[in-house]
């Protein structure tokens, strides 16, 4: 039976060492005038060069001094990601789960290294197999549903190495019973993540 298609992006489902997810995450902001791509729930994102400004309003909350992130396109670096977004704070004059381009919002991003993320396979070029568990793996970006709100991030079949720069560590494959290794372009599979911290954060 072949696995079916549906990537979110990141989505955080344990930590190491076995213990469930308990949703910690820290408040950032996406400043708009710096930010030209939409972000999406499951996106990575990278530090933002500046803070908010003083006198920065968002959502009627005083920003200023906040730190910021930007949408991340460094698909083979994990030097200076924050994490993964996982909400938004929601107000009446941005009722979205998605965050549209040029826009000022803040952002909800679990940063905590040791969590673990189930994510899917892209299949380009070929799929993840038992060979490539336990080594580092690129990630594949892409704009997400402004319907559901779901990011398209992927991981990268076709780039795993011991490469310590890389972004993600394969830890092994989602066990479900609907859930194999992929065996095409269109069989994809999901797979257990976490961020590689071999390379020092840098802000």
């Amino acid at each position: 039976m072949a696995n079916t298609s549906r990537i979110r992006g990141f989505m955080p489902v344990g930590k190491l060492g076995g213990a469930p997810y308990t949703g910690s995450v820290q408040e950032f902001i996406i400043i708009g005038a710096n930010e030209a791509t939409a972000v999406f729930i499951g996106d990575v994102v990278e530090y933002g060069a500046a803070g908010g400004a003083a006198g920065l309003q968002i959502g009627g909350r005083d920003m200023e001094g906040v730190p910021s992130v930007v949408h991340s396109n460094n698909t083979t670096a994990a030097d200076g990601l924050a994490g993964v977004v996982v909400g938004f704070i929601q107000d009446e004059a941005l009722p979205k789960k998605y965050n549209p381009v040029s826009t000022n919002r803040i952002v909800l991003v679990e940063t905590a290294r040791d969590v673990v993320y189930e994510v899917q396979e892209d299949g380009v070029g070929q799929n993840i197999a038992a060979a490539d568990i336990a080594l580092n793996i690129a990630m594949v970006s892409g704009a997400g549903s402004t319907v559901t709100g779901a990011s398209a991030y992927a991981i990268d079949s076709s780039d795993t190495a011991t490469t310590s720069t890389y972004p993600w560590r394969l830890l092994g494959l989602v066990k479900r019973p609907d859930n194999n290794y992929g065996a095409s372009t269109t069989d994809l599979a999901k797979f257990l993540v976490v961020m590689n911290t071999m390379n020092p954060v840098a802000v």
